[in-house]
């Protein structure tokens, strides 16, 4: 199980050019999440690139709360900010409030297995062609987009049980009318966490008994 640590100092986590995330609720109660980066890092706030929607900045209002985070492959970060002010220009910019607190979760490393799934995502369907407990290579006739973020929902073989999680795209392709993406999970349960690493591991030891596990050393 992985565990939660506080760090004290955000400075050592979002500096400037540091690729991250914002997500919040708007006032129709619907959740929504941009990738940008830190333009700038103050003692009293951070400044980052105000996200666009088709040229046009995200709508988000002074007080709005701000879940921020930053992930990379060892690490997860996460914290709350308060929007201070949006500063016209070019690029546009968000000025927030520094984190009291940071939260650190290490990110688990996980061997990968090839499977044969079926999952739904929005209306559309696809195979899940490998999976590990930290994410999937998904194939569909859809064209992923690298950091977007959608939920997928599969059942695995040895359960009747559907699992619905968030993931994120890391990296996206396309060959002929086929489109790839690894993504991996987000805020993924542990419960839910400890089910996948069982199947990969369960399907590790059903491949070596007919002879046909290939030793992956390539972690996910």
């Amino acid at each position: 199980m992985t565990t939660d640590i506080q760090i004290s100092n955000p400075a050592e986590v979002f500096r400037p050019g540091t690729s991250v995330s914002i997500e919040y609720t708007d006032g129709a109660g619907k959740i929504r999440a941009y990738n940008t980066y830190v333009h700038d890092a103050r003692p009293d706030a951070l400044v980052l690139a105000l996200p666009t929607e088709s040229g046009i900045g995200v709508g988000v209002e002074p007080g709005q709360e701000l879940d921020l985070r930053r992930a990379d492959d060892q690490e997860a970060y996460r914290a709350k900010v308060c929007v201070l002010e949006a500063i016209p220009g070019q690029p546009p910019l968000l000025r927030v409030s520094t984190p009291d607190m940071v939260e650190m979760r290490p990110r688990r490393r996980f061997f990968r297995v090839d499977v044969d799934i079926p999952f739904t995502t929005g209306g559309q369907h696809g195979r899940i062609l490998n999976m590990s407990g930290s994410g999937l290579l998904l194939a569909a006739s859809q064209i992923f987009v690298e950091g977007s973020r959608f939920k997928v929902a599969f059942v695995l073989p040895d359960s009747a049980e559907k699992i619905v999680a968030r993931v994120k795209v890391l990296r996206a392709l396309s060959k002929r009318k086929v489109h790839y993406a690894g993504v991996v999970f987000e805020d993924l349960e542990h419960a839910v966490q400890d089910r996948l690493v069982k199947h990969v591991f369960d399907r590790q030891r059903e491949l070596a008994k007919r002879g046909l596990l290939v030793r992956d050393p390539r972690l996910f």
